[in-house]
């Protein structure tokens, strides 16, 4: 009876050991594939390897009738990595961005050399026939002879040192934390260290250093506890939680509106600055009715337009569209002002103007920086248009006497994207009743609510229907035909357009 009572005992530990070892399969596997880019869940993983390769060596040597020797050329590799690979889950767990030190290259490459001694030293017969004298199985408890030796200290110190080291980690992230979900880890992992792998390391390491075989099967109680709750730490902790999701998602909103306010005042900032490049007034002439409208999409638009009138009896209108909005935008607009009020006051033509304009901002500027743009010059003597058209949206002629509309049409390329550009000039003779609309692309690709674009017929048909208006008239009322087309007040693309009515 008291022989049955015993073996029940045993398959109980049995069961225990072998559940055991099951379960750290399952969670080695689990840890990993929860966050692979994660060096905490590399090392757990890593960590919990060790520990089930070192217990199914263990099952298999006392339970698989093989000779109980061969479990210590097994353990060995690992003794040497499992302590090691505690602390540095440990370090990273604390910051998961540390650096791989010079001393943790150094206690691997010490693991390598005393793993390989090891070996070495037991592939003699004679030291392994003393191996298997001194490493046996008697009635279900692993005897552990060698255990008494200066070897099987050094092996024992060569797990504990890590572990402390580990341990001494997460006391300091216990005591420094102030995040109180990383400070409840650090002290579940403290506590499944004391009462977990400590209670391994005492019955299977310590106590047979003094002759005590018969306690090592109840450690795979406290190894149970011990990853079950270092696993928990890890992969239900408060940061994987939906909660502390919601709470991280709600800081970043903060900072990103934090950070949009910021952006705000610079968008609002430029704005400014981008509203100072356009004239402040229209020029004003008996010869002629002007009207220019600018409204862009956003704070700070890309769109761009300035007139010339630094020679006698010329009027100069230039008009513009840059690549992107914003910012950027606005950047390349106040670097082609710049260059434009220099160029007006050297009488080129209009060709040679925009030819000079695409060599400076060339220059000035970065690659991708570029602009359609057209420049032309109504001569009021001669009452002639003279323009240069640098890949912009060509110009409509209304001529109104006649109830003709056409386009203007000459040749050229980008500005910006070459560094030497060679431009066609058309020289137009206009007469009194007749109107120049120069535009850029955001009147006649305005959407409406169906994604269909307002275009050029429509466009034609508002300038037939509303001939008899004056210049002022006619822009407000075709920026209230464009808003009552898109259905918002707001447009998808900068608005711009120029108004020449000749008198």
């Amino acid at each position: 009876m008291e022989f049955l009572s015993k073996r029940v005992e045993i398959g109980i530990f049995e069961l225990m050991w072998i559940s055991t070892t099951v379960l750290l399969f399952i969670l080695c596997i689990v840890v990993y594939l929860h966050n692979r880019k994660s060096k905490v869940n590399l090392w757990l993983s890593f960590f919990l390897y060790l520990i089930f390769i070192w217990m199914s060596v263990l099952v298999f040597t006392v339970y698989v009738p093989i000779i109980p020797a061969y479990y210590y050329y097994w353990v060995i590799p690992n003794n040497a990595y499992i302590g090691l690979a505690f602390y540095l889950f440990t370090k990273y767990i604390i910051n998961d961005k540390a650096k791989f030190e010079k001393h943790e290259i150094a206690y691997f490459i010490l693991g390598f050399y005393f793993t390989f001694h090891t070996i070495y030293k037991f592939a003699d017969p004679v030291q392994f026939e003393t191996l298997k004298r001194e490493l046996r199985l008697e009635n279900g408890v692993l005897i552990k002879e060698y255990s008494k030796g200066i070897h099987y200290i050094f092996t024992t110190a060569f797990v504990v040192i890590p572990f402390v080291y580990g341990i001494v980690n997460m006391v300091r992230n216990y005591i420094h934390e102030s995040d109180i979900h990383n400070k409840r880890r650090a002290l579940l992992i403290l506590i499944a260290v004391f009462v977990g792998f400590l209670s391994v390391i005492i019955t299977n390491n310590l106590l047979p250093m003094f002759g005590i075989y018969h306690f090592w099967r109840q450690g795979a109680f406290g190894l149970i506890f011990s990853i079950s709750l270092i696993s928990y730490s890890v992969l239900y902790h408060k940061s994987w939680r939906t909660e502390y999701l919601m709470e991280m998602i709600e800081l970043k909103e903060k900072e990103l509106r934090k950070r949009n306010l910021s952006i705000e005042k610079d968008l609002d900032m430029a704005r400014i600055l981008h509203s100072k490049l356009f004239p402040e007034k229209l020029p004003e002439f008996t010869e002629v009715d002007l009207h220019a409208v600018y409204i862009p999409m956003d704070k700070v638009g890309g769109d761009f337009y300035d007139f010339n009138t630094s020679v006698d009896n010329r009027l100069g209108i230039f008009i513009s569209d840059v690549s992107g909005h914003g910012i950027s935008g606005a950047f390349l607009s106040s670097v082609t002002r710049m260059v434009l009020r220099n160029l007006f006051g050297k009488s080129h033509s209009p060709k040679k103007t925009l030819e000079l304009l695409n060599s400076e901002i060339v220059r000035h500027t970065a690659k991708g920086y570029y602009l359609t743009a057209i420049y032309g010059e109504f001569d009021m003597v001669e009452k002639t248009f003279h323009f240069a058209n640098a890949g912009h949206i060509r110009p409509i002629l209304h001529r109104r006497n006649l109830g003709e509309i056409s386009e203007l049409r000459c040749k050229g390329k980008l500005i910006g994207v070459f560094d030497d550009i060679r431009l066609e000039e058309v020289t137009i003779k206009m007469d009194s009743g007749d109107r120049l609309l120069v535009y850029t692309d955001g009147v006649i690709e305005c959407n409406d609510r169906h994604k269909r674009m307002y275009g050029e017929e429509r466009l034609y048909h508002f300038l037939r229907e509303n001939s008899s208006l004056n210049a002022c008239d006619l822009s407000g009322k075709l920026v209230r035909e464009l808003e009552m087309f898109s259905g918002a007040k707001l447009f998808a693309d900068d608005l711009t357009f120029v108004v020449l009515d000749i008198l």
